[in-house]
């Protein structure tokens, strides 16, 4: 049997939860939580173990009594899962291929199993399976170690769908799927000889379908869940006990003794033959499957709508009547995440859970939990979509407080901060829920109740501006809106239905004035609904997540498209719910992405390639936030966790030329494949980089006019050398070069050089030169350093001309390391 298709749980433990390479912290813990909706679980009868498979195929195992996962499947493994009794064996299957897992040794053993079985059960001794195959009439029993064919019981007409051994191993009873039997549903019941393979008793019961066999200890009595109800049967005689029949909702579960019986019908707890309830539970929740330990200790449960619940399984001790919970942790989906500015403390929020929590990011210590339910912006904030609380979560740059979702809190004392909000703004017209915030939490945007969009004080729920385009007539047409200092961007997700002479092709993205509550730009970045807007902190990058797998990066002020990539990968997400997420770095020069199952992509802004994968979240990633010096990264994830992360390798591997400090400058303006392997052992040796980059990243003394003259002469040089200094010295000086170029142009040159001049003005601010690439890379290591040395070259350069690029860079990141230097 192969393991190929088992992921072993192998990462660090930290505070007692698993943490992946290069994560720093875990915060909360994703024990008992799944990918997607169950559809299968199983307590071991010791109730040490607890097994599960979701709608995807995926087969988990964990330690009942600590959470620790023990294997979980990559998926497509099948829809059912069985623990033999002895606990020592784990079998999964149908609609996939058949797995039985011996759980004390690696070896498995091998099944002589073609198709993927229907249904199957392991015998009293755990010595044997049986197994009904999908097209086949015969149920067969195997030997489980050896893989010898023990039996068949013949006879079986359709599919069976239920399958059980008494507790004694005589008796082997099978349920098929409904067969039309004069226009009437019915299921038809087998019981065999399971020694000898002889039908003793087949018998009918109306119905749509029979799950869930169970046998009582007097070795006769056999239950049968049909639709909503349990039913019992004499198996021996073949008659109904219409005495033990019970509505029990969705599932049940019984411990071997026969003597507790558990259903969703409540969901609650009682004596089995009898009305008297032992224990009945307060869920949030409508329960779907339940199962029982064999000496009745235990409960595990599963919600029954997986997207509005909880994806972590519940656990009672029946001894108590209490759940086993886990109060630090989130019981549903982090939707948002947020960095402190001085980085020492996070906070995450889950909307459907109306819970938010603050924790120390260095010790994961939890320091406050925040109960959004009671909230009144909470209760006029629209539907409660997943999505609502990604960007509304911002930390006070001045105070110790916290905004989520249209409310402020005190981080002194944990508890909310009443809001007075004026004539214009009240929570009734305003969707403050949805709030989106700047970094520094000292403005919102919100949607009013119909399309205008309103800018706001969250400290003073006071009105700043209010946007509202003319001969607007259709209703909730933005779907996603960002904004800066003095700019905001909005996107719509519907189309714009097209009038009789218009351009069939309209513009999905308006650029405003806040201020002037003017639209001063707007463009169509791409023929598809837009999901998600982010812009980098310098506002000059705006990224655009397109439904349902596009990504855009625009370069705002030139209007450029920068990059563009296409998802595949992520076609299915309305089935999972979940959609793509973003995140810039503080320098701007990284940004984070996410949108495969558990993956976050660090990528580098400026060339739009991969720098780093970090992989630790079990499901899809709904929240990024950086901190405030660009080298940790924090992330939220669907398996109801945060991690931070590190993004500085700790032990980087270095170059064949690390001694030659020349060769490593040269390198920094390669690809990033090739730049990061100098970039990364540069971060890690701080003396070494102030030696490659303070001779080296010198600052621009800026261009002359006449200069700028000659090198727009050039462009029409016969030689190639001379071209192509010239083009790439007026990208070095950027904008200052434009009037020169513009009255170029107007002279009318030849074709080739009026090319080369319009290249230029469309493309000198983004171009991407070695020259600028070592630039912006050595920059973006001095901040990260964050040393005394790297300070001082970063003044140098800081000083030079004011209108070069290199030294606004400069300029902002002695700007940024002032503003997260502790006072």
């Amino acid at each position: 049997m192969k393991w190929s298709r088992i992921l072993l749980v192998g990462f660090a433990l930290v505070f007692g939860h698993a943490v992946a390479a290069q994560a720093l912290h875990r915060f909360g813990t994703s024990r008992f939580c799944t990918q997607a909706e169950v559809v299968s679980l199983v307590l071991s009868h010791d109730g040490k173990l607890l097994a599960a498979v979701d709608r995807d195929g995926r087969v988990y195992l964990w330690d009942a009594d600590t959470g620790k996962e023990r294997m979980v499947t990559v998926g497509e493994s099948g829809k059912r899962v069985a623990i033999s009794p002895d606990g020592h064996w784990l079998a999964f299957g149908e609609d996939a291929p058949f797995e039985v897992h011996n759980l004390r040794k690696k070896e498995s053993p091998r099944l002589p199993i073609g198709n993927a079985p229907r249904v199957f059960a392991f015998s009293p001794d755990s010595k044997s399976i049986a197994i009904a195959m999908t097209e086949e009439a015969d149920i067969v029993l195997y030997e489980i170690e050896g893989g010898k064919e023990l039996r068949r019981y013949a006879g079986l007409v359709g599919t069976a769908s239920a399958l059980a051994f008494s507790p004694d191993g005589k008796l082997l009873a099978s349920g098929k799927v409904p067969i039309d039997v004069k226009k009437k549903l019915t299921i038809v019941v087998v019981v065999w000889d399971a020694l000898k393979g002889d039908k003793l008793k087949e018998f009918d019961q109306a119905g749509k379908q029979v799950r869930n066999f169970t046998f009582l200890p007097d070795n006769k009595t056999l239950l049968g869940q049909v639709g909503a109800r349990m039913i019992a049967w004499d198996a021996k005689a073949g008659v109904r006990l219409p005495k033990l029949d019970q509505s029990v909702g969705s599932s049940y579960a019984i411990d071997s003794a026969g003597k507790t019986l558990a259903t969703t019908d409540g969901p609650k707890v009682m004596e089995f033959g009898s009305d008297k309830v032992l224990h009945e539970f307060d869920t949030s929740t409508l329960i779907r499957h339940l199962a029982m330990s064999g000496d009745g200790k235990l409960l595990a449960a599963c919600p029954s709508r997986f997207e509005s619940a909880s994806p972590r399984l519940l656990l009672w001790d029946l001894t108590t009547g209490k759940e086993q919970t886990t109060p630090e942790a989130h019981r549903h989906y982090v939707d948002a995440v947020a960095f402190s500015h001085d980085g020492k403390t996070i906070a995450t929020a889950a909307n459907v859970e109306g819970v938010a929590r603050v924790w120390d990011a260095r010790s994961a210590k939890l320091l406050h939990t925040l109960n959004l339910e009671t909230l009144k912006a909470r209760s006029s904030g629209g539907p409660r979509s997943r999505r609502t609380l990604t960007d509304g979560l911002a930390f006070s740059v001045d105070r110790p407080e916290i905004f989520i979702g249209g409310q402020r809190w005190d981080l002194t004392t944990g508890k909310p901060i009443e809001l007075k909000a004026d004539d214009d703004f009240r929570f009734e017209q305003t969707n403050s829920y949805r709030a989106v915030l700047t970094a520094d939490g000292r403005r919102a945007a919100s949607f009013l109740n119909g399309h205008a969009l309103l800018f706001w004080n969250p400290a003073t729920a006071k009105t700043i501006q209010r946007l509202e385009p003319a001969g607007k007539t259709s209703y909730g047409e933005w779907s996603s809106v960002v904004f800066s200092g003095k700019l905001a961007i909005t996107g719509k997700w519907f189309l714009p239905r097209k009038q009789d002479g218009e351009d069939p092709l309209a513009d999905t993205l308006h650029v405003w004035d806040i201020a002037a509550g003017k639209s001063v730009k707007s463009f169509r970045p791409s023929p598809t609904p837009i999901v998600r807007l982010m812009l980098s902190p310098d506002a000059e990058t705006l990224a655009v997540i397109g439904f349902p797998n596009r990504l855009e990066l625009w370069h705002l002020p030139s209007g450029r498209l920068l990059r563009e990539m296409y998802l595949a990968d992520i076609e299915n997400l309305p089935r999972t719910v979940s959609l793509p997420t973003l995140a810039f770095a503080p320098h701007g020069q990284w940004f984070a992405f996410a949108h495969l199952e558990g993956e976050t992509v660090l990528l580098e802004t400026m060339t739009g390639k991969e720098i780093n994968v970090l992989k630790g979240h079990r499901g899809y990633v709904s929240g990024l936030a950086f901190s405030p010096d660009s080298r940790r990264l924090l992330s939220g994830g669907r398996d109801t966790t945060a991690l931070v992360w590190s993004l500085m390798p700790a032990s980087p591997a270095l170059p064949a030329n690390w001694k030659d400090a020349e060769k490593l400058w040269l390198d920094l303006g390669g690809s990033p494949e090739h730049a990061y392997r100098v970039v990364w052992p540069l971060l890690a040796d701080p003396k070494r980089a102030i030696e490659v980059l303070a001779k080296r990243l010198e600052a621009d003394g800026g261009a002359t006019d006449k200069e700028i003259t000659l090198l727009v002469a050039n462009l029409a040089a016969p030689k190639f050398a001379q071209r192509d200094v010239a083009i790439r010295r007026l990208k070095q000086i950027g904008p200052r070069s434009f009037p020169a170029l513009e009255q170029a142009l107007k002279k009318a040159p030849d074709l080739e050089t009026a090319r080369r001049i319009q290249e230029l003005l469309k493309t000198v601010e983004t171009s991407l030169t070695p020259e600028t690439l070592r630039d912006l890379r050595g920059l973006q290591i001095l901040e990260l350093l964050a040393t005394p040395e790297s300070r001082q070259v970063l003044a140098q350069v800081a000083a030079g001309d004011a209108s070069a690029a290199k030294t606004r860079l400069a300029q902002s990141a002695l700007e940024r390391l002032k503003a997260t230097t502790p006072k």
